[in-house]
């Protein structure tokens, strides 16, 4: 026997919230959904005062703000963007367009109104020529030519309503992929480009005639160009860069061990997500342990992006470095003889930071890709001038852990 369902909490009629409800569907029955509540039991208790929330969308506030730009057929009206005639409107991973269109003039004259959302991957290719990827084709038939606005119309202008849910992923060849950002890159023999845009259709009514009859109604276009930008930020905050913690705290930091021989090894200790904002300074330890003849190590640290394109036929990438040209200095060392056999160690503390370099996030959509690393290049002086690169794989995000708490 079920045990009977709790009566909901009496808490002050506000209007704020949906009245309480007990289950939906046929299964309502046998499995009946918990009472929700604003208001706390005698067990809970509130962790942030009311009022102080605010609503967020993909790591980005969805305030009801309100843009317009004017076109030659009306007012395109977009719905939680500042200013679309500065700057072209910006959308996250599964962010929703909406909008409306405002047409001018007289409202018996437009024949035919439609929107479409289009996303396009195109990459030219000197050797395998180019190759046109569809990411979004989406339309919206707002007013059909078949159905023009009736009589009963009176005001000088019209508006349409318009909704657009913004997909994660596009297939290609049957392979889901990660919806890329907006974004272009140049390679010796390749270009790629990766756009998002709205297209607007109108049809009006002309009054000119031919032989006696009216003249077909002639179809306009109009784009205005997106930015998409899928926000996401580390799933933790950044830890604290000073010596003596770094070794301590393991879950703050992730260990990277390389050894050149038995006599000497480099230990990088990096932040444990390897996921930072574009405009993160990342913290980094570096400690390396070697004898007394090979303790002149001088490492140096940068960030390597890699964007690469992959056609069946045809592939390229280009690289960007940016690193640190000086070595880091030494904050600590072991004390040792300078003649002696013992090993040493020496602790070095350093950041680095890609920002206002770094264009978009990494990401990942198969046939276009931007992936990123961690390079500390470290010179064995006492080895015959052996010089070694190692690499970590991170990862770019759009902001930062602290920009949403």
């Amino acid at each position: 026997m079920n045990a009977p369902f709790p009566p909901p909490y009496a808490g002050p009629s506000t209007g704020l919230v949906p009245p309480e409800y007990y289950g939906v569907g046929s299964c309502s029955t046998q499995h009946e959904l918990p009472v929700y509540s604003r208001y706390p039991t005698q067990h809970e208790s509130l962790l942030q005062p009311e009022g102080s929330l605010t609503l967020e969308s993909n790591h980005r506030s969805t305030t009801r703000s309100l843009s317009s730009k004017p076109f030659p057929f009306g007012t395109v009206l977009l719905f939680d963007q500042e200013d679309i005639v500065a700057k072209p409107p910006r959308y996250g991973m599964q962010d929703t367009i909406r909008g409306s269109i405002v047409l001018g003039g007289n409202a018996r004259q437009w024949r035919e109104v439609s929107v479409r959302l289009e996303g396009t991957l195109r990459i030219n290719t000197l050797e395998a020529g180019a190759l046109n990827v569809d990411l979004i084709n989406e339309d919206l038939q707002l007013l059909p030519a078949s159905d023009p606005l009736a009589d009963a119309v009176q005001s000088s202008s019209s508006c349409f309503d318009f909704l657009f849910k913004l997909p994660s992923h596009f297939t290609h060849v049957g392979i889901e992929h990660t919806l890329p950002p907006t974004h272009t890159v140049s390679f010796p023999s390749a270009h790629a480009k990766t756009t998002y845009r709205l297209v607007f259709s109108v049809a009006k009514a002309s009054s000119a005639r031919l032989w006696g009859r009216p003249r077909k109604p002639r179809t306009q276009q109009y784009e205005l160009p997106i930015i998409y930008r899928p926000d996401d930020c580390p799933w933790r905050g950044l830890p604290l860069a000073a010596h003596g913690t770094s070794k301590s705290v393991f879950g703050d930091w992730l260990k990277n061990s390389v050894s050149f021989s038995a006599d000497h090894t480099t230990d990088v200790f990096v932040p444990s997500t390897r996921t930072f904002a574009l405009s993160d300074a990342i913290p980094l330890h570096i400690q390396l342990v070697g004898k007394c003849s090979n303790s002149l190590v001088m490492p140096r640290i940068g960030i390597l992006r890699v964007t690469s394109v992959k056609l069946p036929n045809f592939s390229a990438s280009i690289r960007m470095i940016m690193s640190s040209t000086k070595p880091l200095p030494r904050i600590s060392a072991s004390a040792a003889p300078p003649q002696s056999e013992d090993l040493i160690t020496l602790d070095f503390d350093a950041s680095v930071s890609g920002e206002g370099k770094l264009a978009v996030p990494s990401f990942d959509a198969g046939l276009i890709s931007v992936k990123d690393w961690l390079i500390i290049e470290t010179d064995l002086v006492g080895m015959g001038s052996r010089q070694h690169v190692y690499r970590i794989p991170i990862r770019f995000v759009t902001h930062s852990f602290h920009d949403h708490q």
